[in-house]
This record gives C-alpha cells, structure tokens and sequence, in this order.
C-alpha cells in the first residue's frame, strides 16, 4: 500500500470504488472509495469522469481482511450528497483495481479506451421508495481573531489584534448553491504539493479554498492550459479577500450555470479590486445505460 492518507493516488492501491450521478446528466456525480489498507478517496465528479479530490464529505467506511479476500462497507449519508427531490434511481458504477493480476474491472462494462469512472457507461440503482426529501443544505463558519504583543526591550506600547470573518454555504435548491464569504481566514488549506518551476510560464495549482470548492469546473474551462483567462488562484494573491459571493449550480438536466464576484481590500501597493465572472454550459447528445439494480 502506498499510505494511508486520504485520497490516495488511484494506480497505487488496490481499491474499490463506486461513482453516482445522483441527476441524471451523466456529466458532474460524486465518487468514494476505499483501499485495501482502509484510506478514503472522495471527490466531486466534472467533465463526465474527472474528480476533484479536494472536495470532501462526512461519511464511513470499514475494510475487513480474509485469507483469500478482502471486503468493505461503506455508508454515506443522503445529506452528504446532492440529488432531486423524489428521486427513486441514481446512474452507478463499482470499479475494482487489483494491483496483483494487473487487473481493472467495472460492474457496468465500460469500453477499454474510456476509464471506469466514466459516468457515460454507469448502470442504474434503483431505490425500492422515493428518497427522503433532501433538507436544506445551510453551514456557517465564523472564526474571531485577537492577540496582544508587547515589546519590552524596545519599549514600544502594546499592540492588540482583532479580525473575524465568516464562511457561508446557503442551498437555494437541490442543485443550486449559494456561497458567501467575508474576511475569510485559508489559514487551514490543505497546502500546495511543491513544485520547482524553472520556466517563465506561472504554475496553476489546484484550488483547494472550500469557497470555490463545489462546481469549480464551471469556472475553471476556461482557455488552455497555457492561455487560461480566468483562474481563481490569482483572486486573493497579492491581496487580502475582503468579501464574495458565489452561485453555482443546475437548472434542469441540460443547464448549468455560474457567477462569481469577489473584491479585494486596498493595500499600501494595489487599490481595492473587483473580480467577476460568469458561466454557462449546456449538454448535449445523452448516452445510453447499461445494466441495473435495485
């Protein structure tokens, strides 16, 4: 096993995982998995089989080992996901890597060249009753911030320190989100994997701040990878965010859409700044199911 962080390297372990597309658009889902030591793997899906890892929710998991086998349970909460209301069958698919016999398989068969999280080639789970309905998906996290310092060799007065600011997550619906941040503090972010650049092109690291989380692909296909006209990275900095809003979410199954303004407080270099950007994307041309369960 290569460790037991979460969200290990996928061709690394022995794993199994399972994918949902909890509307239907065989286009944005969620995955979980396990590997055979126990580490969790959990990701919001984009793009039809891409999973940004830095996205994270409450749930469990157990792994149990046998002589000839290994086995896990998982449970995950309906409030850790996203689905809508009556729904009574999610797109899913299970794939199983075997490091041992080389081997990669899925429960719905996918074809070799796509991968297995491909959510295109997922069976359907289908739910004996409509789920429960889905309660409203509201977090706030505030934070206070005080200090004193006095420097008695220099002499100088004390100094205090206060700050506060929050972070808010508000669903308008089942698919629609609201996020609204002031002052934020990223002092706990997952920080940046390091990386020696010796070029004169930027680096674009992986957004891992909980405000631009959650459907960040709409803001993030933009360009190229070397022509790439908005990147939420650069919000923030050279200077301190002093407060955003985000709308994120789907309206129908075809439709998504997007906006995003933020502002920057003035600095001794730079005036105060005013990011905004906004997006839309359509699907097109569905495919088909294969398999089904209940």
């Amino acid at each position: 096993m290569e460790s037991f962080r979460r969200d290990f390297v996928f061709s690394n372990n022995d794993n199994l995982l399972v994918f949902f597309d909890t509307f239907l658009d065989q286009t944005n889902g969620f995955s979980f998995g396990v590997s055979a030591s126990g580490a969790k793997w959990d990701g919001i899906m984009h793009d039809g089989a891409a999973s940004n890892l830095d996205w994270d929710c409450k749930w469990e998991s157990k792994v149990k080992h046998y002589p000839d086998r290994w086995t896990s349970e998982i449970r995950i909460p309906f409030k850790s996901v996203r689905y809508p209301k009556g729904s009574q069958k999610w797109y899913t698919n299970f794939s199983r890597l075997d490091l041992k016999s080389n081997e990669k398989s899925a429960w719905a068969p996918v074809p070799r060249q796509f991968p297995t999280a491909s959510l295109a080639y997922t069976g359907v789970m289908n739910f004996e009753e409509p789920l429960p309905k889905p309660k409203p998906q509201i977090s706030f996290i505030p934070y206070v911030f005080g200090s004193y310092a006095k420097d008695y060799e220099n002499g100088t007065g004390a100094e205090y320190r206060k700050d506060f600011g929050f972070d808010a997550k508000i669903g308008i619906s089942t698919a629609m989100n609201l996020d609204l941040t002031y002052n934020p503090d990223y002092a706990q972010v997952e920080v940046d994997q390091q990386v020696t650049n010796i070029d004169r092109f930027e680096l674009f690291f992986p957004e891992k701040r909980q405000f631009f989380l959650e459907n960040s692909d709409l803001f993030s296909g933009f360009g190229d990878d070397n022509i790439n006209p908005f990147f939420s990275r650069r919000i923030g900095l050279d200077a301190p965010v002093l407060a955003g809003a985000r709308l994120s979410g789907k309206i129908g199954n075809d439709w998504r859409i997007g906006f995003m303004n933020m502002t920057t407080e003035k600095t001794e270099d730079l005036l105060s700044r005013n990011f905004t950007v906004a997006s839309v994307q359509k699907k097109y041309l569905p495919a088909q199911m294969s398999g089904s369960f209940s």
